[in-house]
């Protein structure tokens, strides 16, 4: 079902999809008694706020669309997977989700080239960024190496290239 999707599609999917559940939780609130104010004791706890409880089905949710983006890859249809990946990096806040959908997007923009590209090396660049500054030392290391091989592949970027492998010497050591 998905290979004939387009991103659209997915979209007006989503929308559907949210929609549905704003229904079910406002029939759900309607249903439900009156709500007491919180309990004191030790043995009931009180309320747990909403973030806690939607924040990660709202990441479950993001997460979903990188892996989607990803799966336009592997059929090769890079205009999808960019626009994807794009718009998963505007929702996402988790790091490492985010790395993984930079990771995509440097991977559809180099299949729309048929070649490394100077935006692919671009996303390949913000994702070794991303897991330094959040600290994701085996993530740094996996996309610098992604990045190594796609600055091997352009003409003219060798001095880039050496400045990158003695950055990953100094996160592996």
């Amino acid at each position: 079902a998905l290979g004939s999707a387009t991103v659209d599609d997915l979209r007006a999917e989503l929308a559907r999809r949210e929609e549905e559940a704003a229904a079910a939780e406002a029939d759900a609130r309607a249903a439900a008694p009156p709500a007491t104010p919180p309990s004191t004791s030790a043995s009931q706890p009180a309320s747990v706020p909403w973030p806690v409880v939607w924040l990660p089905i709202w990441g479950w949710l993001f997460a979903k669309l990188v892996l989607g983006a990803l799966l336009c890859t592997k059929l090769k249809r890079w205009d999808e997977a960019a626009a994807m990946a794009a718009d998963a990096l505007k929702m996402l806040h988790q790091p490492l989700s985010r790395i993984e959908a930079l990771r995509v997007l440097a991977i559809a923009r180099a299949g729309k080239a048929q070649h490394t590209s100077t935006s692919a090396i671009a996303a390949r660049r913000h994702a070794v960024d991303e897991a330094r500054s959040s600290g994701y030392v085996l993530m740094e290391a996996l996309t610098t190496g992604e990045l190594l091989r796609a600055l091997a592949a352009e003409v003219g970027a060798e001095e880039e290239a050496t400045a990158v492998k003695e950055s990953l010497k100094e996160v592996l050591a």
